[in-house]
């Protein structure tokens, strides 16, 4: 699970656009059902995985990295 957070992190930093919007969007192998969350500007948003693919969308203010 930490593996599918690193990876929606460095792409959500990556997909940004000139609007402070985002749109992001994922595929998982296997069979997952369930609801996944994202962390952004201290917000918790979260998202049901249907036929295993997911999308977020939202607004940032600015973009920075969370690793240490």
């Amino acid at each position: 699970m930490k593996k599918i957070v690193y990876i929606l992190i460095i792409t959500l930093t990556f997909s940004c656009t000139k609007n402070d919007g985002f749109t992001l969007f994922g595929k998982i192998n296997g069979n997952y059902s369930d609801y996944i969350y994202l962390n952004y500007n201290s917000k918790v948003d979260s998202v049901l995985v249907v036929n295993n693919t997911f999308e977020f969308k939202g607004k940032i203010k600015n973009t920075y990295s969370r690793f240490s």
